[in-house]
């Protein structure tokens, strides 16, 4: 094989796992308004009160075809509500005001969080990014979330609200979870001092399976040494 052809053929290669590792997004949720561009509201059938609540969402690429996503508050879930005074442009790029402005937290200072998904495919893995600042709140303290059922990667994550917001995901986590036996992952708040704890919203993403991009890759190799020979 010329060195030439090689190359292109690595080039087309490279592209071809590119294209194929795109992630399907499963949900974009926020949990106050239906006010983030392309997010939507965590329904009004499952009122967020209580201790617990949760929503089923139609997710037609994972095996069930339903994910359940569970809110549960070691206290009580506060009503969801508006917090801060953040805009769209500052600064410059950012534009998930109105996410960030929607504010999901577990009543009294003692309270937490945790975010339980289901019904999703048993050990495969998925992208998750949990959306969590109050924006009025300038205490100085790190918040801490760790996956607590399936396996993440990283398996804790932490930010500060104090912070500066450079852009829309710098109050962010990001995490590669892989779930369980039973298709299930949860997220909890392990703050040392949970005061606060809080989430704006999340995005849940299918990752591929690399299988059928590296079969053609392999096909494609196959057909060009035939070709040569």
């Amino acid at each position: 094989m010329k060195a030439s052809n090689f190359a292109a053929l690595s080039a087309a290669t490279l592209s071809l796992i590119a294209s194929s590792a795109t992630a399907t997004t499963l949900l974009k949720i926020e949990f106050r308004e239906d006010d983030q561009a392309g997010f939507n509201l965590w329904p009004t059938s499952s009122p967020l009160t209580g201790t617990s609540s949760t929503a089923n969402f139609s997710t037609p690429t994972t095996t069930s075809g339903t994910t359940a996503i569970t809110m549960t508050a070691t206290t009580s879930l506060g009503q969801a509500f508006n917090r801060g005074t953040i805009s769209d442009g500052t600064p410059a790029g950012f534009t998930y005001s109105n996410l960030y402005r929607d504010l999901l937290i577990a009543s009294t200072p003692t309270g937490r969080l945790t975010l339980t998904a289901s019904g999703l495919d048993a050990n495969t893995a998925y992208n998750f990014t949990l959306f969590a600042w109050d924006p009025g709140d300038s205490t100085d303290r790190v918040r801490e979330w760790t996956v607590e059922t399936g396996s993440g990667v990283p398996a804790s994550a932490q930010l500060n609200w104090v912070d500066p917001l450079v852009d829309n995901n710098t109050f962010a986590m990001n995490f590669e979870i892989t779930t369980d036996a039973t298709g299930s992952f949860s997220l909890s708040d392990t703050s040392a001092n949970p005061q606060g704890s809080a989430i704006n919203g999340f995005i849940l993403e299918q990752i591929p399976e690399p299988s059928t991009a590296l079969l053609a890759v392999f096909g494609a190799f196959g057909l060009f040494s035939r070709r040569r020979s």
